[in-house]
């Protein structure tokens, strides 16, 4: 019998400890932090920045809390002075910017549909993306997310005149665009 934690993600996959809740998660399901020369911390989407990072949870109420006291991130960057402002602008920034991308690629590969006709076929496991400035389904499916897009820059986005709403469909292609879709929720 083997001793020691439950794995709950992928055999070999890494995991890491968020430094504000101190609970461990796969390291796809954090965001990771670094500070620069002059100690600002900043987000590092892709993971890939040179130097040690920090982890957190991809949550608004998280990145609010280290903006005011960055004590957590001091202990896992190993610095004595580091300031934290905007913490969750950037995040946001950022995790829209993905969600711009992952969006049009999936509608390059076929994978979105809009329109009003497109939500009545949509099968019960579809997600279903409204932009900002509209109101969402009175019956809102389990997987509805609000866009941070207006109709004018959603329909821009993919080529069209204004779209209100987006179906996605499920399958491979469109997973790294729920994962975003979740972050974007949860950073508010």
């Amino acid at each position: 019998m083997s001793r020691g934690r439950r794995r709950t993600s992928r055999p070999g996959e890494p995991i890491r400890t968020c430094c504000v809740t101190r609970q461990r998660h796969p390291r796809r399901n954090l965001l990771r932090l670094v500070a620069d020369g002059q100690g600002r911390v900043r987000v590092d989407i892709d993971a890939v920045a040179p130097g040690r990072g920090a982890w957190v949870c991809p949550e608004r109420a998280l990145l609010l809390r280290l903006e005011a006291d960055p004590s957590p991130l001091k202990r896992s960057l190993r610095r004595k002075r580091l300031h934290a402002p905007g913490l969750l602008d950037q995040a946001q920034r950022l995790v829209d910017a993905r969600v711009e991308a992952e969006l049009l690629r999936c509608w390059r590969a076929g994978r979105v549909s809009t329109g009003a006709a497109a939500l009545r076929r949509a099968p019960p496991d579809a997600c279903i993306l409204v932009s900002r400035d509209r109101r969402v389904p009175p019956e809102p499916p389990p997987a509805a997310y609000r866009l941070h897009l207006d109709t004018e820059h959603l329909g821009r986005l993919l080529g069209r005149g204004p779209r209100s709403i987006a179906v996605l469909a499920t399958g491979p292609v469109t997973r790294p665009l729920r994962r975003w879709l979740q972050w974007q929720a949860a950073l508010g």
